[in-house]
């Protein structure tokens, strides 16, 4: 076990069984469980440090391939896009945690 997320991590499985089954599959998976409890603070530090795993590894499986090869291109560009997606919740999630119950109160708005 300690060998493949190894593996991984280095970028040394297939582009493919990064992508799907330590990126994507991963994300499901996360996104079910945190949709279905709130979990304490250091089970989302865990998902967090699973989704840098992912996504560092597939980063680096897509660098061993050429520029010209598509799916190189498309990996590196969901992943882009993913973490700009993800920042984008988590900077909402505290615009709202925070200024959420001051905005609720405003009647101005």
């Amino acid at each position: 076990m300690f060998d493949y997320i190894k593996d991984h991590w280095y970028g040394k499985q297939t582009l493919a069984r990064s992508f799907w089954l330590n990126f994507v599959v991963q994300n499901i998976v996360v996104n079910s469980l945190t949709k279905s409890w709130e979990p304490p603070l250091l089970i989302l530090f865990i998902l967090l440090a699973g989704y840098i795993w992912g996504l560092v590894g597939t980063f680096r499986a897509s660098a061993r391939y050429e520029w010209t090869n598509i799916w190189r291109i498309l990996t590196t560009l969901f992943l882009i896009f993913s973490i700009l997606l993800n920042l984008t919740w988590i900077y909402f999630g505290v615009f709202i945690e925070i200024f959420g119950p001051s905005i609720a109160n405003n009647s101005s708005f």
